[in-house]
């Protein structure tokens, strides 16, 4: 139930680092496929752009360019660590993987609030957080009452392309819109390249 050495160790590193977090992107759970310890960061670019990869879709949304950054070399750990240093994170609200496709809170809210738990130190400090999906029910940890908190339709491209008219067009409007959490990042530097 407890988050992977990788992601502790992630956590490690935000909070000796010194950087103040402006953005926490929280998605919904581990991914079993190529983990690499941060959430949506997959370990190559081969898995990071691939169609199904949500990640991919997150750091379009953020304004990333990571063709660009691929172009100038490194991996995707790479990149999410220049991130990092530009004050933002990725987590998951729980860190076991649900049996099935959606949390039941019979069954998960315990490892929601253990999630939130380790969570915690960085979420409270952040001005900023975007909940992805079901990633909301953190609120059975904490509750989601301030407007620092903005939930989003998961980035799983399966939403994009959902019999919903609703999910459809609200994944459309955030993950399928390049630049589209630029509002939601307070301090974007401007013209930003991540990898040097």
């Amino acid at each position: 139930m407890q988050p992977s050495e990788a992601t502790q160790a992630y956590k490690q590193q935000i909070l000796q680092s010194g950087v103040a977090i402006q953005l926490v992107i929280l998605g919904k759970d581990a991914f079993p496929q190529e983990p690499t310890g941060i959430a949506f960061c997959k370990e190559t670019w081969a898995g990071q752009a691939n169609h199904t990869c949500s990640g991919r879709y997150v750091l379009e949304a953020l304004g990333v360019d990571w063709r660009a950054e691929q172009a100038r070399g490194g991996d995707p750990i790479k990149l999410f660590h220049a991130l990092r240093d530009v004050g933002v994170v990725f987590f998951n609200a729980c860190y076991v993987k649900p049996d099935g496709k959606q949390f039941a809170k019979s069954t998960h809210e315990q490892a929601i609030k253990v999630g939130y738990a380790f969570n915690q130190e960085i979420l409270e400090t952040t001005p900023r957080i975007i909940l992805c999906g079901q990633a909301q029910l953190m609120r059975w940890a904490h509750p989601i009452i301030d407007d620092k908190y903005k939930t989003y339709v998961h980035p799983s491209q399966l939403n994009g392309i959902s019999p919903h008219p609703k999910v459809r067009i609200a994944w459309a409007e955030t993950w399928g819109n390049p630049g589209s959490l630029e509002r939601d990042w307070p301090t974007k530097p401007a013209g930003i390249a991540l990898l040097k």
